[in-house]
């Protein structure tokens, strides 16, 4: 996936793994259903909708 800044460029290779239920006590999560009302910068939105979740 690539994503242009207006002075660089950035390529990110991203993946994906599954999290045990017992790791979600540490950090932040959201349900997929609910990622379209987080507030979250335009190049986490890129990286969810290229993973499907848009």
């Amino acid at each position: 996936m690539v994503h242009v800044f207006t002075h660089f460029r950035l390529e990110l290779e991203v993946w994906s793994a599954p999290v045990p239920p017992e790791s979600f006590a540490n950090g932040w999560w959201s349900p997929p259903a609910a990622l379209k009302g987080e507030a979250l910068p335009t190049l986490f939105r890129k990286v969810l909708a290229q993973a499907g979740f848009s």
